[in-house]
């Protein structure tokens, strides 16, 4: 797990999310996660370090408002979650607070219900230290 710049320089904030997130080491089938501001910066990833972090970012970053944004058009209430799967796993987001965006990457035989249970809990506690 690493720190991006510029949110590294906040250790204590850094420090508490990164106790929060420790709860995915217990689930089997996370290959990785990343904690993304909502204007596009990495924060924490856990992600392979052949993945460029700051473009993903970037797209999480776009990816969720556009759904948001989607749903409210159609007039179907508030997005919880975005759920896509690919050909060898999963891809889980949702916002934590007003101004962080948690993405998680599954292999496709993990349990799903128990990775959005955590993710919703690891939300909850990134919204109130961030």
């Amino acid at each position: 797990m690493h720190l991006i710049e510029p949110y590294s320089a906040d250790k204590v904030n850094i420090k508490k999310i990164l106790k929060e997130t420790t709860q995915f080491d217990q689930i089997p089938g996370i290959l990785g996660f990343i904690i993304t501001s909502t204007d596009g910066m990495p924060i924490v990833s856990t992600l392979s370090s052949q993945i460029d972090e700051l473009k993903i970012s970037g797209l999480i970053a776009a990816l969720l408002p556009s759904s948001e944004v989607a749903i409210e058009e159609m007039n179907k209430g508030k997005m919880d979650y975005i759920y896509f799967k690919w050909t060898e796993g999963y891809f889980l987001a949702m916002r934590a607070g007003s101004d962080a965006i948690l993405s998680v990457l599954t292999e496709k035989n993990a349990r799903i219900g128990i990775i959005l249970l955590v993710m919703r809990r690891v939300c909850d506690k990134i919204a109130q230290i961030l």
